[in-house]
This record gives C-alpha cells, structure tokens and sequence, in this order.
C-alpha cells in the first residue's frame, strides 16, 4: 500500500472582515446592484503579480481606486465552479505542466 501524497496550498481566497488589508489579497465588494463579489489582488507566494496578470485571463474591477482580479459573486449558482476556476489556474501558473 502506497502513501497518499500530502497536500499543500497552492492559492487561499481569503478576505478581511471588514476594509482591506495589505497582507490580505481577498476583498468582498458590494457593486451598485447589490451584488457582493469576491475579489483578489493578483499576488501570490511563489508568482509576481505580472505573471499572474499574464495568464489571467478574466474581468479587473476597480474597488476602492485598487485593481482586483474579479472571483466570483457571492449567491450566483456557480460559485464554487469559479472559485475552483480561480484556484486551478494560480496552480497552473505555480507547477506549469512538463
């Protein structure tokens, strides 16, 4: 019987309660209809922001006068999908396929 591999973080969506933090990369913005977004900045341990801003290939809001790369909006159906999206994709870029 083999071991299982371990697992290890590749990308955390996380958020202050309430403002913005500089150690934090997540926000949550509410847009004029409403909707609250999750929203991240585009820095993550192991890759710049200009690799990442490379490969992604999504929707940029402005939230406070600060470029966010846009997540998903809390309450839509698909959420968990484009959280996934979002996570799969800072991984691609972190260990690129050989």
């Amino acid at each position: 019987m083999g071991l299982l591999p371990s697992n290890s973080i590749c990308c955390e969506v996380n958020f202050p309660i309430e403002g913005k933090s500089v150690q934090i990369a997540g926000v949550l913005a509410r847009d004029e209809t409403g909707t609250v977004w999750i929203l991240h900045r585009g820095r993550f341990r192991g890759i710049g922001r200009a690799l990442f801003e490379k490969h992604y290939k999504g929707k940029w809001q402005n939230a406070e006068g600060d470029p966010y790369a846009v997540v998903a909006a809390l309450g839509q159906p698909n959420l968990v999908r484009h959280v996934a999206d979002f996570v799969r994709l800072v991984h691609g870029i972190k260990k690129p396929s050989p």
